[in-house]
Parts: structure tokens; sequence; C-alpha cells
């Protein structure tokens, strides 16, 4: 699991003394929403496009960093728990690091694909993440409003929040037809928090860290 999201790390940051203005243009020039400030190795914090647009490009990074969110997590960490931490921090990238040291930015849209290539999940598909009070998830109304739509679920896992009130569900359809499903689940009071479209011509992960291995001799 750790190889593929090594493969797929960019060393992408910003530095201290950068400017705002810098800033920007690395998340323009990248497509990046959210930005990590790094030092010497060491992750220091994140900061959103939108938050640092809004700021004097003259400004030096080192000014904002009181207002950055710290949102980083082990290179051996579970995948869940890594799933668990994008969601929650509503955030688009993540910081890597290993024994305390930055290794590179994880973006959400990778790391499904990781997620994908770790439990063979493969086709077109969509995956949901709603929210719902413990009390009233059923998962049984959850595979009901599926079959309504005429699609199934592939793949379910689900986390519950730290008052231990509410559960965080994700899963996986076979189809990219969401709309009318999203309309289902929030007439249940599925909250829907996320929808991310796999994308089936997408080059398989598994396939090119096979080839860099054997490119290797490894």
């Amino acid at each position: 699991m750790i190889n593929f999201i090594q493969l797929l790390l960019k060393p992408i940051s910003v530095k201290l003394q950068e400017s705002i203005r810098n800033a920007v243009q690395i998340c323009d020039d990248n497509s990046l929403e959210h930005i990590h400030i790094v030092e010497n190795n060491q992750y220091i914090g994140t900061l959103s496009k939108d938050q640092i647009e809004e700021l004097d490009p003259e400004l030096k990074i080192s000014e904002e960093k009181k207002s950055a969110t710290h949102c980083s997590i082990d290179a051996e960490e579970k995948l869940i728990l890594i799933w668990s931490k994008f969601i929650q921090n509503k955030i688009s990238s993540i910081a890597i690091q290993r024994d305390n040291v930055y290794l590179g930015s994880l973006s959400f849209n990778d790391f499904i694909r990781v997620y994908e290539s770790e439990f063979n999940i493969e086709g077109q598909g969509s995956w949901i993440i709603c929210v719902n009070n413990k009390i009233n998830y059923s998962l049984s109304q959850l595979s009901a409003i599926a079959d309504e739509h005429h699609s199934s679920i592939q793949h379910l896992f689900q986390i519950e929040s730290e008052n231990n009130e509410e559960i965080m569900v994700s899963f996986r359809l076979n189809t990219q037809e969401t709309e009318n499903i999203i309309n289902s689940l929030n007439r249940h009071n599925l909250e829907v928090i996320l929808v991310h479209n796999s994308n089936e011509h997408q080059e398989p992960l598994r396939e090119r860290y096979d080839e860099l291995m054997h490119y290797l001799n490894v």
C-alpha cells in the first residue's frame, strides 16, 4: 500500500520566507486548492488557495503561519484513517510524513486511486460520502436506495465521529449517474458531503508500480 502512495507523492510545498504571491502561483501552476508549508523537510502547516488569494501578495508565508491548519499523516498509517483525515479536514491534499520528515503531498484524487488499487476495485463508478445520525443509520436503507436506482454498492466502510453521535459512510457505486441517488439520500436525512467519480480510463496504478519495479530490477 505505502509503495503506491510514494509513487504518487508530489514534492510541492512553500517555504516560510516565500511570498504569498509565489504560493498562489504555485497553486495555479499545479492546479492545487491547498499548499503545504515546509521548512528544512519539516511540515509546518497547510494553507488553502482561497485563503491566501485574499491576502496582500507581498506578505511572507511566515506572517500567515498562525492561520495555517495542521493536516498531516504518517506514511505507514492505515488507508481508512487517511481517508477519514481527508474528509474531516475538508482538504484536497494531505502532507505525508515519515519519522516527522515531509515526504510530499498526496491529493485526494490520487489517494482514491491508491485505495481502489489496494482493494482491487475496478471499472467506472462513483464514491459517495454521507453523514447520518448514528441512531438513524441503516445499511439496509442505503442498499435499498441503490437498488431503487438500478445500481449496486461495490464497497462500503463507515467511521464513527469522535462524539460517537454521527457516522460517516463512504461507499462506491457501479454508476456515475448519481443525481437521483443523492436526492434520495438527502430525503432520508443522509447528508451527502462529497461525490467523486472514478475514471475507468485512468492508467491502473498497480500496473504502473509493477512496471517501475521491473525497470529497477526490484
